[in-house]
């Protein structure tokens, strides 16, 4: 059997198991039967590139958010062998297409009898947890009580996001707030080197922050894919996504703090990619964004552990991989 055969049929049942859709449901979608489908899967053949293509766009940027989550929490939880296949440069790409974090074409909820009432006190509960958890994280590290964040993401967060609400505003901060702890999952994952299960996190808090339309969110998730690719050598693919993670709004509408961390895993980027003289000048920006930040600045909580030592170490392996000791 062909490794790498393997491995992709691995990502592509992986998408497919994650959105709870069975083999012969797709076979029913696509002009492949459900046996070749099966020896695609299971990487007894190569799967071609319309089929990859076809699983990208069906499993990668269309499925709803809040059912993408409920599916890969469960399975999470549930600790399915595909979850733990490798890293795919497939899916952080599939992320970078158009239309990927466009909102889904949903209404505000009406009120219906027997789904659940959201207000800011439940959005309040939601960051408070996500607060909590990461910092358990920071201090323990490997993805400590990451299947209690987990639980609670599936148990209740996703009823909160199909719930009614008093107001848009109350619904895009329950999406914010929701993608922010999808997001922790995703970087807790990542810290227990769970690749493949932390992308899916972080692809699916991406839908969830452009569903709420928090652009620095967005900035911060692809941020943190950027650092993941960086970290396991795909540069390519990690300059694209720091790219992506200060364009526009993203970077602009961040609080200084925020921009900064952006900057930095940017010009990491830009020096892991072979391009010294951008990195360094993007460095500087970092430091001159940290600078600016002050006490009275409205800043989410996610970003309460980026400081002076962590732009400071994030420079440093900016500079040692330009080759700059």
């Amino acid at each position: 059997m062909d490794s790498h055969a393997a491995i992709v049929g691995a990502q592509l049942r992986a998408a497919r198991e994650a959105a709870g859709v069975s083999l012969a449901a797709v076979a029913g979608q696509i002009h492949y039967s459900k046996s070749v489908l099966a020896y695609y899967e299971t990487g007894e053949r190569t799967p071609t590139s319309d089929v990859i293509a076809w699983y990208e766009k069906r499993f990668g940027g269309i499925q709803d958010p809040v059912a993408t989550l409920l599916n890969l929490g469960k399975a999470d939880v549930e600790r399915r062998s595909f979850l733990r296949v490798g890293y795919s440069t497939a899916l952080s790409a599939s992320m970078l297409l158009p239309g990927w974090l466009d909102p889904a074409a949903s209404v505000l909820p009406g009120n219906k009898t027997g789904v659940r009432h959201v207000g800011e006190v439940d959005v309040a509960a939601v960051r408070d947890v996500m607060v909590l958890f990461s910092q358990i994280d920071q201090r323990l590290g490997g993805g400590h009580g990451r299947t209690a964040v987990v639980q609670y993401l599936t148990n209740e967060v996703t009823s909160y996001l199909n719930g009614s609400y008093a107001s848009e505003a109350v619904r895009n901060d329950m999406f914010s707030a929701a993608s922010e702890l999808a997001y922790l999952a995703g970087w807790m994952a990542f810290d227990n080197a769970e690749h493949y299960t932390a992308q899916r996190y972080f692809a699916a808090s991406t839908k969830l922050a452009a569903e709420a339309n928090d652009e620095p969110l967005t900035g911060h998730i692809l941020r943190a894919m950027a650092h993941q690719a960086i970290d396991l050598g795909h540069h390519a693919e990690g300059l694209q996504l720091a790219e992506a993670s200060v364009s526009g709004r993203r970077y602009q509408a961040a609080c200084p703090r925020e921009r900064a961390l952006l900057k930095v895993v940017h010009g990491k980027a830009l020096s892991a990619a072979g391009h010294v003289t951008e990195s360094a000048k993007t460095l500087l920006e970092a430091e001159r964004d940290l600078a600016s930040a002050s006490n009275s600045d409205h800043e989410p909580a996610r970003i309460f552990f980026f400081s002076e030592a962590s732009l400071a170490h994030e420079t440093a392996c900016a500079l040692r991989d330009a080759g700059d000791l």
